[in-house]
C-alpha cells in the first residue's frame, strides 16, 4: 500500500519535469555569466536544442583556447544512459542526462577525455529555465583539483 501512495505521489512530478521544454536557440550572455576564475572561452557560446519524446538533441557551438570555432551534436536519451561524441582535437565527451522532477531541471554528468590527458576532466551541469523560459541557466561544477564553478546564462533567440 505504501508503494502505491509513493507512486501516486511521484508520477505527477515526473510528468511535470518532462513537460519542461528546453528547445530553442540559445546564446551566451557574457554580461550575466559568472566565470569566476575560469576563462570565458570555457563555456559554449551557443546551443540549438531540440527536445524530442525520448531525448534532447543539442548542437553546440564553442571556441577553443585559440578562438577557433567548433560544432558538435549530442543525442542525450532521457533514460540516463550515456552518450558519447568526439569533439575537436580527438576529445571524447561522455554525457548522461537525468531529470529532476522536483524543480524541473536536468543534470548532465560529463566526462571529457583529451588525447593528451587520458585521465580526463569531470563535471556536472544543472540546467534550468528562468524568466518564463526565455533564459537557460547552466550551473557547472567541476570536480578536478583545479576545478572551477561557473554560472552561465543563455538568452533564447
Amino acid at each position: 500500500m505504501k508503494i502505491f501512495f509513493i507512486l501516486l505521489w511521484a508520477s505527477p512530478l515526473i510528468g511535470i519535469a518532462q513537460k519542461t521544454d528546453f528547445s530553442g536557440n540559445w546564446s551566451l550572455n557574457t554580461r550575466k555569466t559568472d566565470f569566476k576564475q575560469a576563462p570565458d572561452w570555457i563555456m559554449p557560446v551557443a546551443f540549438e536544442i531540440k527536445q524530442k519524446k525520448d531525448q534532447l538533441v543539442i548542437q553546440t557551438k564553442a571556441y577553443d583556447k585559440g578562438m577557433v570555432q567548433h560544432y558538435y551534436t549530442e543525442y542525450l536519451p532521457f533514460n540516463g544512459s550515456a552518450s558519447e561524441v568526439m569533439t575537436w582535437d580527438d576529445n571524447k565527451r561522455n554525457v548522461s542526462l537525468h531529470w529532476n522532477p522536483i524543480d524541473s531541471s536536468i543534470t548532465l554528468s560529463i566526462r571529457v577525455i583529451k588525447s593528451d590527458n587520458p585521465s580526463g576532466a569531470s563535471y556536472t551541469e544543472t540546467w534550468s529555465l528562468g524568466d518564463d523560459g526565455k533564459t537557460l541557466i547552466i550551473d557547472r561544477q567541476a570536480s578536478q583539483a583545479d576545478g572551477y564553478n561557473i554560472k552561465a546564462v543563455y538568452n533564447k533567440k
